[in-house]
């Protein structure tokens, strides 16, 4: 049994792993337009494949399919290009929780990256303001 745990979590680094990768060398190029989409279903991806390791998979699919203001936010900051920095670095500290085991280190991420999403809601209505119904 630990044998195919250790496997299984070896899987789920290696795939994290090469969507970084993907997403570090976007980063480089990120200025570029077609790249804003690229970089935001691979950071959908990279969250998808956390959620199939604890098979919640459906629960992800499900919670995207209700929260459509979520997604057309982080596709809005992925256009003002507020995210890139913060999701590699984020992406970066995930991925060294997982490997470490460091769970409270990984619950500290993810708090991180939902208070992030709290703050750049300004930054993204000040861009966007036709997008939201209600000001900021």
């Amino acid at each position: 049994n630990t044998k195919v745990e250790k496997q299984k979590i070896n899987s789920l680094i290696n795939n994290l792993e090469n969507i970084f990768a993907k997403q570090k060398k976007i980063s480089n190029n990120y200025m570029k337009q077609e790249n804003i989409k690229l970089f935001f279903n691979l950071n959908e991806e990279f969250h998808k494949i956390i959620y199939k390791y604890v098979d919640k998979e459906i629960a992800f699919v499900k919670i995207r399919s209700f929260d459509n203001h979520y997604s057309r936010f982080h596709l809005l900051e992925s256009l003002a290009k507020t995210n890139v920095h913060f999701a590699i670095e984020q992406h970066k500290k995930t991925i060294e929780a997982i490997k470490s085991k460091n769970y409270k280190m990984l619950c500290k991420v993810e708090e991180n990256l939902l208070d992030n999403y709290r703050v750049k809601l300004k930054t993204v209505y000040n861009l966007y303001p036709h997008y939201f119904k209600y000001k900021i």
